[in-house]
């Protein structure tokens, strides 16, 4: 009985030490001390769960790996987009063994290929602080879409901001959207636009820059005892149409005012929402080229 108590003792003793020996560190520093290696490749697609990274323990300790936030990979053949890592996933790697892992990534590179399956990627370097931030609400709105998309954009190809729009989730825009303005110093767009992505494509390039529509959300509490109408004026001064589709909720009233550059002229176009008074309380133009 004394004998298998010393044991327990003992194995319990082991597994302890064991604890205290596991190393919590990021991949990059990871990777700095060489504790692990590394191989990525694609697994086919522009945006989704699109990088296989295999990670492999080169030391005798355990490791908890966390994947850094907006981790750039580039690939063998340039002719490829760079593939921008969300990040913030979890790893643990027994001493001496090597796991794999699908990161969600989005397109870095606008204008190059989507990745082919098993295309050979090697890591480049991490975003800068604007970048990772972006990631980080990425990561906790989970927006993998095209919002997520088109902010990775604005950073590594400096696209407008506003490409950065769903018409399913217009708070989440605003706020990506702010975050950059408010990082970079660049203006606040007065309307957003919407593009075709090609994400499954091997062949030309991800990204259309031809815009599909101009889109100008108007959103308000509103004033008691006040009918607020939202009218759109041409560049003359003449009124081209009242948008009378409203939303309401509870957080408010949101009109949204959709121009199709296929169907309506050239030219600025100015959204105004006024009352019966004629107080104005919002004023966007547009320029439809």
């Amino acid at each position: 009985m004394g004998r298998t108590l010393l044991l327990a003792l003992f194995a319990l003793l082991i597994h302890y030490e064991g604890i205290a020996e596991a190393l919590n560190m990021s991949l990059t520093q990871a990777l700095k001390k060489k504790y692990v290696q590394i191989n990525a490749v694609s697994t086919g697609g522009a945006q989704g769960e699109c990088l296989n990274l295999s990670i492999k323990n080169n030391t005798s300790l355990f490791i908890n790996i966390k994947i850094d936030h907006a981790l750039i990979f580039r690939p063998s053949d340039t002719n490829y987009q760079d593939l921008v890592a969300a990040g913030g996933n979890l790893l643990a790697l027994q001493s001496k063994t090597t796991k794999s892992i699908q990161l969600q990534t989005f397109c870095g590179k606008s204008y190059a290929r989507g990745p082919k399956p098993n295309l050979k990627y090697n890591f480049y370097k991490q975003g800068d602080e604007t970048m990772i931030g972006v990631a980080k609400l990425i990561v906790e709105k989970k927006l993998y879409n095209s919002i997520g998309q088109h902010a990775i954009w604005s950073l590594t190809n400096n696209h407008s901001l506003s490409g950065i729009y769903s018409a399913r989730d217009t708070g989440n825009s605003k706020e990506l959207v702010k975050y950059i303005a408010g990082r970079t110093g660049r203006p606040l767009p007065q309307y957003y636009t919407t593009h075709n992505v090609n994400t499954g494509t091997t062949t030309g390039a991800v990204f259309n820059p031809t815009i599909e529509k101009y889109v100008v959300v108007v959103e308000w509490s509103k004033p008691s005892s006040r009918n607020m109408h939202v009218l759109v004026h041409k560049e003359n001064g003449e009124l081209f149409l009242e948008e009378k589709n409203e939303q309401i909720s509870k957080r408010g009233h949101k009109v949204t005012v959709e121009l199709d550059p296929k169907k309506v002229a050239k030219g600025k176009y100015t959204v105004i929402l006024r009352d019966d008074d004629n107080t104005v309380y919002q004023k966007n133009e547009v320029y439809v080229q």
